[in-house]
């Protein structure tokens, strides 16, 4: 087995009844994830840990520039396009039957370049009237951090109020 899967499948073990063991506030549940930590003297790796801060990640306006976005007519395009329907994905709560309908619509009136732009323009115009998450707000910054192991994904979400990018994530408040 592979070095960090294996270190990864010890601390899934490690770790495994964290989650029932105590509440389920998320502020209850970091002091026992660092004691538990703290005992068992694993080095973390801060590479591996993603920080996506509201500014750039969880921003509402980005929403009413997508459906203004013309279509893709070049790889490049069509990239940025992947990525804002990963954001879009994220970040509206009925994307999945909008994407659906397009899919729909696509299979009856086919892919024809004309009547696909037609669809899309359609789709985008829903999605400018769709409800975007909501969060509390705007003076916190919303922190996602994740790994991932060959037994799933691990995502920790949660607002800090007073982010330091010099300072230790198991310092910051």
């Amino acid at each position: 087995m592979d070095s960090p899967f294996h270190f990864q499948n010890q601390m899934n073990m490690a770790l495994d009844d964290m989650p029932r063991a105590v509440a389920t506030r998320v502020c209850h549940v970091f002091p026992s994830f660092f004691s538990r930590v703290r005992q068992l003297g694993p080095k973390l790796i801060v590479v591996k840990i993603s920080l996506f801060r509201k500014a750039t990640m969880w921003c509402a306006q980005r929403l009413h520039g997508l459906y203004q976005l013309p279509l893709a007519s070049t790889a490049a395009e069509l990239l940025e396009d992947h990525c804002a329907t990963g954001w879009m994905r994220n970040s509206l709560m009925y994307y999945s039957p909008l994407h659906g309908q397009l899919g729909v619509v696509l299979i009856v009136v086919g892919r024809t370049k004309r009547l696909t732009a037609g669809a899309a323009n359609d789709t985008q115009d829903t999605s400018a009237s769709e409800q975007t998450l909501h969060y509390p707000s705007q003076e916190v910054k919303i922190v996602l951090m994740s790994d991932a192991s060959d037994r799933g994904v691990g995502l920790l979400v949660t607002h800090v109020r007073n982010w330091v990018d010099v300072v230790s994530v198991t310092v910051t408040k």
